[in-house]
């Protein structure tokens, strides 16, 4: 009885197993792959081609809070992907191996730490495999775990801050402007006369439209006072059609000061319709007059181009 079960075992066993080539065809691409490799190379085809590294980051668990130390101790797992030029092979010259995994220290990874971690060790990374397919592409997700000091900010104080950000970004400026812009205004009612000669803006003040209308455009977009800077030109507007119904007009000096507002005007609108359409600065400036200033965009779209 025990023959018949020994020979049955053998003929199930016949049909069931399959030979499995892979241990040899892995054998065989671990030392193709690792012949000619140093893993302090960048591993790019070319030296002057750049290696872009996808990192991310998942917060798996807070494992502890050290409340007087101000020390949160957290459970991290990151995810680098890469493609590794010298890793790559065809998948039907080794028949059975889509993927092999390699020690970290084997192959070349990027180099990130966090260097101002509050663990007394300098690397927390619990180092594993190396994923790598055909490809050439990596991947390589190790746990860590962070010791991560923070500083607890009282309500307070976030009060304290937004205060002073108000008084900078618009009470600061509201002082400043609106004493120079009631000038302007006083100065401007005075500088209207019959005399024709003196109706004319002279050869010097076309030149210096220009830039004063550029300096006013900067005072606006800049120092965010669209609404004081309409008003004044308003008032301006007004001065004008009471003034002229009396006989009288703007003489040079009004003329200069009138056009140069009125070009100003033009190129605050010009500047709000070609960003108009900017998501990051449409969500920068929320409000209802949307006038984004120089320096944000000259940050967004300038300064990182170069």
């Amino acid at each position: 009885m025990d023959s018949v079960h020994f020979l049955l075992f053998l003929a199930v066993s016949a049909f069931t197993v399959k030979v499995s080539l892979q241990g040899a065809e892995q054998h065989r691409l671990y030392h193709d792959l690792m012949s000619n490799y140093n893993p302090l190379v960048r591993p790019v085809g070319n030296d002057s081609e750049s290696l872009t590294v996808h990192f991310g980051l998942t917060l798996r668990q807070i494992m502890d809070v050290d409340e007087k130390n101000q020390v949160l101790t957290t459970n991290i797992w990151l995810q680098l992907y890469w493609d590794d030029f010298y890793l790559r092979w065809n998948p039907s010259d080794y028949p059975g191996v889509p993927n092999v995994r390699f020690p970290d220290n084997l192959i070349w990874k990027p180099d990130i730490l966090l260097y101002n971690s509050a663990d007394e060790r300098f690397d927390a990374t619990f180092h594993t495999n190396i994923l790598v397919n055909s490809s050439g592409t990596c991947s390589y997700l190790p746990p860590v775990s962070y010791y991560i000091q923070y500083v607890f900010v009282l309500p307070s104080q976030i009060d304290s801050f937004e205060l002073l950000y108000f008084y900078d970004e618009q009470l600061g400026h509201l002082m400043w402007y609106i004493p120079f812009f009631i000038i302007l205004f006083i100065y401007f009612t005075g500088c209207f006369t019959k005399a024709r000669e003196q109706k004319k803006i002279p050869v010097s003040g076309w030149l210096l439209l220009g830039p004063s209308s550029l300096y006013y455009w900067y005072l606006v977009t800049e120092g965010q006072i669209t609404e004081l800077f309409l008003l004044t030109f308003l008032a301006m507007v007004v001065v004008v059609i009471i003034k002229q119904r009396k006989g009288l007009s703007p003489d040079s000096n009004g003329l200069f000061l009138f056009c140069s507002f009125s070009v100003t005007v033009l190129l605050v609108a010009l500047w709000v319709i070609y960003l108009w359409s900017d998501p990051v600065l449409r969500n920068k400036y929320p409000g209802l007059i949307y006038v984004p200033e120089p320096w944000s965009y000259y940050t967004l779209h300038i300064k990182q181009d170069h």
